[in-house]
């Protein structure tokens, strides 16, 4: 043997285990019984003399054996009597052999020496139940917690410093009278372990739960570090072996029959053959493998360098160690597999996986944890930025492209990438797509059709068949949750088509989904003939290069309404294609992030619809009437439920909010400033008539989140807001400028004051309004004198923004929505233009139960007012489909077309904007 192999310098710290592999019984949870000799009840003679022959020769060119710790294991340690034990501390005597920790394990059914000796000062007691029933199911014999305590008592009795810990096993849940045993005995140290065999994830989530509830039933113990099954007592340690194997690293020499050594990065096995010890060495990544395996409980700061990536942003801090926490565990399982394979992701998903072997199932399980969990997001790195995983959104991505173009590539990187930005799990997941599915009803011959360039069917056949199998794989699609990326779509379906019969077919073949982004992956058409070469087999007519040809023409230049995005991408080089795909995953989460921001505009009517004034075309007039004012514990109640938002517009609306008591609405500040603290911006609209010195006091102390919105008309032929004092508005008004800086005007536009707005506007900016919104008056049946047409409004904005651009006057004032309509969004409605868009407003009545939208309606109403034919409109970004509630003729659309083409040709006219 060459005892280089044990050398250890002298300032390493290390330890010594001596093995033991005897056993009576065989238990049936042991992982060891392979190396185990059973029927022993005493450990026989010769095996010590061997042991301390190979300790002699391994120590002997060892300048230092102080150890940190000597540990007794096995099998069962505790076979070792009297006269045996004083054997091997003689020998450690006589080599000057010393540890500051010596421990022994004890099975507590069989122990032939004394308790009460000097040579162990810890002992690792193997518990592992308190149910006669699982004793049984073990093959282990049975004792009870009096004699448990009886062995702990002799252990106490010699020096009360000895240490004590204790091994638990438990199938899935730990019953509650085994923790009242454990507090009994009162061990220094637990150790909880899940009974690994016969695994499946049902058992991995009781298991996981089990172990992450023991502190509520553990008084006066706590968790080693992030540890999820090591208990320690307040106020003790764990052993110096644990402590050096995991925590310090240090070198262990491992003595005895299947002993493992573990020096530097050496891993020696030590087996006797015919009273013979042979060695078996193994060089490993020592060093990373226990920091993989030891990683989830806790690492020191120094350690977290070893690996080859950066690790910091992935780990918490507790105590005295770094620990990855379980909603990193699946980026931290991907980060491994990339700079060090599968086997490193094997190491690690079997210290958390718990007897569980199938890798996938295991990270699956630990990313849907997160759900209802208390970390609801997943901390990764994106882009150097400290991001969060989402969870995933339902979309279509179609991908097209010629053969040989690199579409089926392209799409495993997309999924590579989507998969680092978003949580998935069995029910939404990422889904790869090829069509036409053979297995549906006419998949077969609808790709005899794609594939075939001969078929004799007549055309009328051939398109029935592929809008039939397209209209069944749109309904299966349609079923599934999350992202589906599907390659070779209806866009090729449409192409063949075309390519083969030299015309489009009559219909769009069963198209009706939405495809969020149809992505075409764009290569020269001799590159892809070369590639399809070299596969060499044979050629489909597709892939010959006058057809690579004439597909890469139609997919260049087909689009479809019902795409939301059309990308070309030029597969020039693998890297190339690789940063694309980034570009597109980001993009995704960007989306994603902004939706998850949650923000909402509230609109509480304090006072209800109550008034000082009754204007002729106030829609309040036409609704129930609520008289009552809201208390501050209804707003609570009210507003409690949207404290998750990250954006909060709250409006005080009316009726008029200013008839609210002064005392009740600070009292309501101070509440909402409170509890929604960085969240919350707020605006009062009022008609300023109530405005005096007190009220301006109270808004300046919100003037960092509050801004006033006066609604204020110019007053034209007729003033429909029937304001006896105007002159008083505007002495409201130079008050509330002098204290206040985002003040602004609400204005409605109708029948009698429609041809006065330009004048108004420049009085407004006489006295420094910078901000006005002018709303039109909408058609009603039994007021249609005063409402305007759509066509009139936007014959009034064409003027204001002629005005507003050639006099510069959005220099001082701000107008809505000309704002919207230049900006890069160009958009006329200043909402959302979904289906969904009203579902950001809240509208709260005191007495009102139902949630109201935007005033006009209530919950159980909003999915009747579905407008399909505005989403699938050329103009629906532009126009965003109006207000839902208004009626929508084709004057109406006409008249919006007609300002979005005005709107073109005024930005391209003038090129500020």
């Amino acid at each position: 043997m060459n005892n280089q192999l044990f050398k250890i310098s002298s300032m390493k710290e290390k330890a010594l285990y001596l093995n033991f592999p005897f056993c009576i019984k065989s238990c049936s949870y042991c992982h060891y019984r392979e190396n185990i000799k059973f029927g022993y009840k005493r450990i026989p003679n010769e095996y010590i003399d061997i042991l301390l022959l190979q300790l002699k020769n391994i120590v002997k060119d060892n300048v230092s054996l102080e150890f940190e710790s000597i540990y007794f294991g096995g099998g069962t340690a505790s076979l070792l009597n009297n006269e045996q034990l004083d054997k091997i501390f003689s020998f450690f005597k006589s080599i000057k052999l010393s540890s500051k920790e010596v421990s022994i394990e004890l099975h507590p059914y069989y122990i032939n020496f004394n308790l009460e000796n000097d040579y162990f000062n810890r002992y690792s007691i193997g518990v592992q139940f308190f149910e006669k029933d699982s004793f049984k199911n073990a093959n282990r014999d049975y004792y009870s917690i009096d004699e448990l305590n009886k062995i702990i008592l002799k252990i106490k009795n010699k020096n009360i410093k000895n240490k004590i810990s204790i091994d638990i096993i438990f199938k899935e849940v730990l019953e509650k009278e085994s923790l009242k045993n454990i507090l009994l005995l009162q061990p220094d140290t637990v150790y909880f372990y899940p009974d690994t065999q016969y695994q499946d994830k049902k058992k991995l989530k009781r298991i996981t739960e089990t172990l992450e509830n023991i502190d509520l039933c553990l008084k006066g113990y706590k968790r080693l570090e992030n540890s999820k099954f090591i208990f320690v007592k307040e106020g003790e340690s764990i052993s110096k072996y644990s402590e050096l194997e995991y925590g310090k690293m240090g070198d262990i020499i491992g003595i005895g029959d299947n002993s493992v050594s573990h020096i530097g990065n050496k891993s020696i096995l030590s087996c006797y053959d015919n009273n013979k010890v042979k060695y078996k060495i193994k060089n490993y990544e020592r060093y990373i493998d226990y920091l993989i395996m030891s990683i989830n409980v806790g690492i020191k700061e120094d350690y977290i360098n070893f690996f080859d990536f950066d690790l910091r942003p992935l780990l918490k801090k507790s105590e005295n160690t770094y620990f990855l926490p379980d909603h990193e565990y699946v980026y931290f399982a991907e980060l491994l597999k990339k700079y060090y394979g599968d086997e490193k992701v094997k190491l690690f998903t079997s210290t958390i996986g718990y007897g569980l072997k199938n890798v996938e199932e295991i990270l699956l399980y630990y990313n849907n944890k997160m759900f209802g969990s208390e970390y609801n997001e997943l901390e990764t790195y994106l882009k150097s930025k400290n991001l969060k995983k989402l969870e995933l959104p339902n979309m279509n991505i179609l991908i097209e492209g010629i053969d040989g173009s690199g579409k089926d590539t392209f799409a495993k990187l997309l999924i590579e990438e989507l998969k680092k930005r978003f949580k998935f799990y069995k029910k939404k997941t990422i889904s790869i797509m090829g069509e036409p599915n053979s297995k549906l009803k006419y998949g077969r011959l609808a790709k005899r059709i794609i594939e075939d360039y001969d078929i004799d069917l007549p055309l009328e056949m051939i398109e029935d068949v592929l809008t039939k199998n397209r209209e069944e794989s749109e309904k299966i699609r349609d079923e599934i949750e999350g992202i589906k990326i599907l390659v070779r779509g209806v866009v090729t379906d449409i192409g063949t088509f075309k390519i083969k019969n030299n015309q489009f077919p009559k219909s769009d073949l069963g198209f009706k989904s939405y495809i969020d982004k149809f992505i075409v992956i764009d290569i020269d058409p001799q590159i892809a003939d070369f590639r399809i070469e070299e596969r060499g087999i044979s050629r489909t007519w597709r892939e010959e290069y006058k057809y690579l040809k004439e597909f890469r023409k139609f997919y260049l230049e087909y689009t479809n309404k019902n795409f939301k995005e059309k990308l070309v991408i030029e597969n020039k080089t693998m890297i190339g294609l690789k940063n694309k795909a980034k570009e597109i995953a980001d993009k995704i989460y960007i989306e994603k992030f902004l939706e998850e921001k949650k923000a909402i505009t509230l609109m509480l009517k304090i006072v209800g619809n109550s008034c000082n004034l009754k204007c002729e075309y106030c829609y309040e007039n036409r609704n129930i009437s609520y008289n009552n004012i809201f208390s501050l514990n209804e707003i609570k109640t009210k507003l409690e439920q949207f404290k998750n938002y990250k954006n909060i517009f709250l409006i005080f609306h009316g009726g008029e909010p200013l008839l609210t008591p002064k005392n009740l609405f600070k009292e309501i500040m101070e509440y909402i400033t409170k509890e929604f603290l960085g969240k919350l911006n707020i605006q009062i609209q009022t008609n300023g008539t109530l405005i005096d010195e007190e009220w301006i006091e109270i808004f300046k102390n919100y003037k960092k989140i509050l801004s006033i919105s006066i609604s204020l008309d110019p007053a034209g032929e007729k003033d429909l807001r029937k304001i006896k004092d105007r002159e008083n508005i505007f002495l409201n008004l130079e008050r509330l400028q002098k204290e206040l800086s985002n003040i602004g005007i609400i204005s409605v536009a109708h029948q009698y004051n429609k041809d006065d707005f330009i004048n108004f506007i420049e009085y407004l900016q006489l006295i420094n309004i910078k901000s006005l919104t002018i709303n039109k008056y909408r058609l009603v049946e039994n007021q249609a004198n005063i409402g305007i047409t759509e066509s009139q409004y936007n014959k009034l904005l064409e003027q204001i923004l002629e005005y507003w651009i050639k006099s510069e006057s959005y220099k001082k004032i701000r107008i809505q929505p000309l704002i919207s309509l230049l900006s890069k969004e160009n958009k006329l409605c200043l909402y959302l233009n979904d289906k969904n868009k009203c579902k950001q407003f809240r509208t709260f009545y005191p007495g009102e139960e139902s949630i109201i939208y935007c005033d006009h309606y209530k919950e159980e109403e909003i999915d009747i007012i579905q407008e399909k034919k505005c989403v699938e409109c050329s103009i629906y970004s532009f126009c965003g489909g109006g207000c839902r509630m208004e009626k929508k003729d084709e004057n109406y659309c006409n008249a919006r077309k007609r300002m979005y083409k005005y709107i073109g040709r005024l930005k391209n006219a003038n090129n500020k904007f």
